[in-house]
């Protein structure tokens, strides 16, 4: 399994909001807990890291070598600072077991504490069944209900054919700083993940991680599908956009309604077209080498605009810009 630990500042900050022991200091010890690193040059840096790294390509190290041309730092993004580009890192991941089911329970009696937690969706939800949350949207008798607790039951993961270049088609990763951020501070704001899992050689992934029509699909990729390429995913550590949900129904088993506002704030807007890095980086020797050419066809309802200026990064981006993994949910 691999993974990247969050940033020292976030955990940090959510100290400061008046969570104890959620500093970054204090969690540390459970990352070093649930590593087993095996990649010596990591290894010897026993402050951040406990002693089966897969195997790397040399693709991959093509792709250090282009970030090293563009002066880019390559670091170990899991120890003291993170702006920067690395290998992905692994741990070993335990099997686990369950069920899922969902159950009426009249009382719970904890002997020290209750900690809710079914997803950055599933949580408010149940918090506001229960009646803790707006009072104006609670008190309407469509949502009210009593008090009560549920297990849920979550979506469960999907899994892709493995490549044989790389073990988890996830290559390298890197933290960049774009100029809206602190330049002095290690706090990034972009993330790149370079990965072998393209869209134009993964039908599925255009539907179940895209969600792309077939005209979309066709008319963006028809030409390529299906020739040797990598794919260059920036994303956006710290939105300002602010998304908000609220009950549908007091039934739990009714979908929350989700009010995302996406790049409502134009800040994210102009962080995002830090893309324009990607093309530099493909442009680098190290990759020219390989014969990489980054793919110019514009997308369909961008084609009005002269590619590469801000105009049209804006359009494209608002054409084809994604959700992933990371979920984060302020509840007051």
């Amino acid at each position: 399994m691999l993974y990247i630990r969050g940033n020292r500042r976030d955990f940090d900050q959510w100290e400061s909001f008046g969570n104890p022991g959620w500093g970054y200091d204090d969690v540390l010890p459970y990352f070093k807990k649930s590593e087993d690193q095996r990649n010596p040059y990591l290894a010897r840096n026993t402050k951040y890291h406990s002693t089966d790294s897969p195997y790397n390509t040399s693709l991959d190290l093509s792709y250090l070598e282009a970030t090293e041309e563009m002066a880019c730092n390559m670091l170990d993004i899991n120890a003291e600072r993170q702006t920067g580009f690395a290998f992905f890192q692994y741990i070993k991941q335990k099997k686990s077991y369950g069920a899922e089911y969902i159950r009426n329970v009249e009382v719970i009696f904890a002997k020290r504490e209750v900690i809710l937690s079914v997803g950055a969706i599933n949580t408010p939800q149940l918090l506001m069944l229960s009646g803790i949350g707006v009072r104006n949207h609670l008190e309407n008798d469509r949502y009210s209900s009593d008090p009560g607790f549920t297990w849920c039951r979550t979506e469960s993961s999907r899994s892709y054919r493995r490549s044989l270049a790389s073990s988890t088609r996830l290559e390298v990763v890197g933290f960049l700083s774009s100029k809206y951020a602190n330049q002095t501070d290690d706090w990034s704001d972009m993330k790149f993940m370079i990965t072998s899992a393209t869209i134009n050689n993964l039908s599925d992934v255009k539907v179940n991680a895209f969600c792309l029509t077939n005209d979309f699909y066709d008319q963006a990729y028809s030409e390529i599908i299906n020739h040797d390429s990598f794919s260059i995913i920036s994303m956006i550590l710290r939105p300002k956009s602010r998304k908000y949900m609220k009950l549908n129904s007091k039934n739990l088993l009714n979908y929350p309604l989700m009010y995302h506002d996406y790049l409502m704030n134009p800040d994210d807007m102009n962080v995002l077209r830090r893309v324009k890095t990607t093309i530099a980086f493909a442009e680098t020797s190290s990759l020219k080498k390989l014969g990489a050419r980054f793919y110019s066809k514009p997308l369909l309802n961008c084609k009005h605009l002269t590619m590469f200026i801000d105009e049209y990064w804006e359009c494209a981006i608002c054409q084809f810009t994604v959700t992933i993994y990371h979920i984060i949910v302020q509840f007051f």
